[in-house]
């Protein structure tokens, strides 16, 4: 079968849904991608790029999606098929400024596209699985953000995506 690709996120989603949700953890961010473009946001003026795999058996193992600005993002790529994802990608001439994945599997990808390839960033995934309350508890009380707390709010959010994002620059858009 191989790889398929739309733009429509309501098409990717009833491909893709299930096999995300087999290991919520692991694909929390193509989750979170999926949630946000199903719901209409819009990351950029490019369409996107949304692919599944799907093996001789019929069942679609495989899953990347690509929101421009934003690079590849390589979910789930099943072993011995980067070469036709790449081929596919190239056929349909779909740029791919960088790559987020496995590390593995995002220097596999980047060798066979047959770019400079150089790690920007490594990240890990923790699993809170319990809360432990600090002792003693601090001082004070949670309080709801207003609008007056939107400034402050906003230069966090910048600060953060400044750190965790280098490349990114600019301001979130919603």
């Amino acid at each position: 079968m191989g790889w398929t690709f739309t733009s429509d996120p309501a098409v990717y989603q009833a491909a893709v849904q299930h096999v995300l949700e087999r290991d919520p953890v692991r694909n929390t961010v193509a989750l979170t991608v999926l949630d946000a473009i199903s719901h209409g946001q819009r990351f950029g003026e490019e369409p996107c790029t949304l692919g599944w795999f799907t093996d001789p058996a019929g069942e679609v193992t495989g899953a990347v999606s690509q929101t421009p600005p934003y690079g590849l993002l390589l979910t789930q790529v099943p072993g011995g098929t980067e070469g036709s994802l790449v081929a596919e990608l190239r056929r349909r001439r779909v740029s791919v400024p960088d790559v987020t994945g496995e590390r593995a599997l995002a220097w596999r990808f980047g060798q066979l596209w047959g770019s400079h390839t150089e790690l920007i960033m490594a990240q890990r995934l923790f699993e809170l699985d319990r809360l432990n309350q600090p002792d003693p508890a601090p001082a004070g009380n949670p309080t709801p953000a207003t609008a007056a707390d939107v400034g402050l709010i906003m230069h966090w959010l910048e600060g953060f995506r400044a750190e965790s994002e280098p490349r990114a620059g600019g301001t979130p858009r919603s």
